[in-house]
């Protein structure tokens, strides 16, 4: 039955044909909560700079009629950090549903990049002075990040050198190490 005030009538006729009729009045009420079920994980894991999609949720009830689910909260894919999502709901009787609870974190699990100004292998001549030409680093974070040179250059001996070009983010990713050879 529907939520709503039905009337039972009862009708008995004995053996003689006498009739009696009692009318019963049910009302039929709704007072258990609907229950919200989460779409995906709870605790979810998102890559900063990617575009966040709420996998949401779900609302049942014992009234097998429609129930709104209000989402609240907001992810800045932006920024790292732990981030909530509240979903609440309410029947047509008005019973409310428990709050559900999504958290995700915004990380940095991507390896910054490095890039090498000019050839990644130079020919210098000895005994004159080289300057390097050094390197940059992008990071899907978009921080500003600063390349770690190793450069043991001896421009007054012949010989194979090896320039060094490493980069770690915040997020402590590590970037893979470029290498110049200087000849």
């Amino acid at each position: 039955f529907s939520v709503g005030t039905y009337q039972v009538i009862y009708t008995c006729i004995d053996a003689s044909g006498n009739k009696s009729t009692k009318t019963r009045t049910v009302e039929v009420v709704d007072t258990l909560n609907p229950v919200i079920t989460l779409l995906g994980q709870q605790d979810m894991w998102h890559e900063i700079n990617t575009p966040f999609e709420d996998p949401g949720s779900v609302a049942e009830d014992n009234s097998n009629l429609h129930v709104n689910i209000i989402a609240s909260g907001s992810v800045d894919v932006t920024t790292l950090g732990t981030y909530y999502l509240y979903y609440n709901a309410t029947d047509a009787q008005n019973n409310e549903a428990d709050q559900v609870v999504r958290t995700v974190t915004v990380r940095d699990t991507v390896s910054p990049v490095i890039t090498m100004v000019g050839d990644n292998e130079v020919y210098h001549e000895v005994g004159s002075v080289y300057n390097d030409l050094g390197a940059s680093a992008s990071d899907n974070s978009n921080e500003s990040l600063q390349v770690q040179v190793d450069n043991r250059v001896d421009a007054n001996n012949v010989g194979v050198y090896e320039v060094q070009y490493t980069v770690k983010d915040s997020s402590g990713n590590e970037a893979q190490e470029q290498v110049r050879l200087l000849h």
